[in-house]
């Protein structure tokens, strides 16, 4: 079984956890979200720090397995909200 990645991305230009999701490969996973072209709070985000020439950085917050990895990332978005994260979607 493949272990799923919870995992965060941060904004280097302050260390905040900005972003969880889950992913099977999360570095394939940011070149998607940098390509993204949606229009929500994280496309908006990234784009600012692509005109600044920024990336956001990587964090493994948990890994888990197919069946439990919806609770697993809620349990984390909850805990990062509660500490003041702005995790909006």
């Amino acid at each position: 079984m493949p272990t799923i990645y919870i995992y965060s991305l941060i904004d280097p230009r302050n260390e905040e956890i900005r972003y969880v999701g889950k992913a099977k490969n999360p570095a394939q996973r940011l070149t998607h979200h940098l390509k993204d072209k949606g229009d929500c709070h994280r496309t908006r985000w990234l784009n600012v720090l692509k005109e600044l020439g920024l990336q956001p950085s990587i964090g493994i917050l948990a890994e888990c397995d197919e069946e439990s990895w919806q609770e697993r990332e809620r349990f984390w978005i909850a805990s990062l909200r509660e500490r003041g994260c702005d995790l909006r979607s």
